[in-house]
C-alpha cells in the first residue's frame, strides 16, 4: 500500500512538474527564413529540425549558416523568421560548434528591432539556452562576426496564460530584488552615519 501511495505521488509530481515547463517546441521550416545579408546560408541554422527534438533539444547537428569572411568585414549578418503569427517566446536554443564571437536575438519587426538576448559563443559542441521573454511575430538573429559558429537553433513557445504567469512572476521578483536591494542600501546608509 505505502509503494502505491508513493508511487501516486511521485506521478503527480511529475505530471505537475510537466506542466510548469509546458513549452512547445515552434515548427520552423526554411520558407520562414529571410537572410538581410544577401550572403551566406542562414538556412543552415534551421535545416536540422527533424534530427534536433525535444526539450531540451538534442542530436549534434552538423550544417551551419556559413557566411564567407569577407563579408563580416563590412559589419554583423543578419536573418531572421517570420513565425507567421504572434508567439508567446519562452526560449531560444542553439547548438555550439567552435570559436567565440556574439549572436544577438532580436524581437519586433523588419526595420525595427528590439534586442532581447546577447550571447557570447563560447562552448564546443553543446547546446546553449537563451530564455526569452517575447510576443512576436519576428525573430532576428544577428552573427557580429565570424566566431560565432552555430549549426541549429531550436524556438519554443508558452500559451499566452503560461507567458502571462510566467511574466508576472517574473516582474513579481524582479520588484521583490529592487526592494530587497534598496532595504539593503538604507541599512548601509544608517550604519555608516
Amino acid at each position: 500500500m505505502r509503494f502505491q501511495s508513493a508511487l501516486v505521488v511521485l506521478c503527480s509530481l511529475f505530471f505537475f512538474s510537466s506542466m510548469l515547463n509546458a513549452e512547445e517546441r515552434v515548427k520552423l521550416e526554411p520558407s520562414m527564413l529571410i537572410n538581410e545579408a544577401g550572403q551566406g546560408t542562414p538556412e543552415g541554422m534551421i535545416d536540422e529540425q527533424d534530427q534536433t527534438k525535444g526539450n531540451p533539444p538534442s542530436g549534434k547537428p552538423s550544417t551551419a549558416w556559413t557566411v564567407p569572411s569577407q563579408h563580416f568585414k563590412s559589419g554583423p549578418v543578419s536573418a531572421y523568421l517570420d513565425l507567421g503569427t504572434e508567439r508567446f517566446l519562452s526560449s531560444f536554443w542553439m547548438y555550439e560548434t567552435n570559436g567565440t564571437g556574439a549572436v544577438i536575438v532580436s524581437s519586433g519587426k523588419p526595420g525595427a528591432w528590439t534586442e532581447i538576448q546577447t550571447y557570447d559563443c563560447h562552448a564546443y559542441q553543446s547546446w546553449a539556452k537563451l530564455p526569452l521573454d517575447a510576443k512576436t511575430r519576428y525573430l532576428r538573429i544577428t552573427r557580429k562576426d565570424g566566431g560565432s559558429n552555430f549549426t541549429e537553433i531550436a524556438l519554443f513557445e508558452q500559451s499566452e496564460k503560461e507567458y502571462a504567469d510566467a511574466k508576472a512572476k517574473n516582474e513579481a521578483e524582479a520588484k521583490a530584488k529592487a526592494e530587497r536591494e534598496a532595504a539593503e542600501a538604507k541599512r548601509k546608509a544608517e550604519r555608516d552615519a
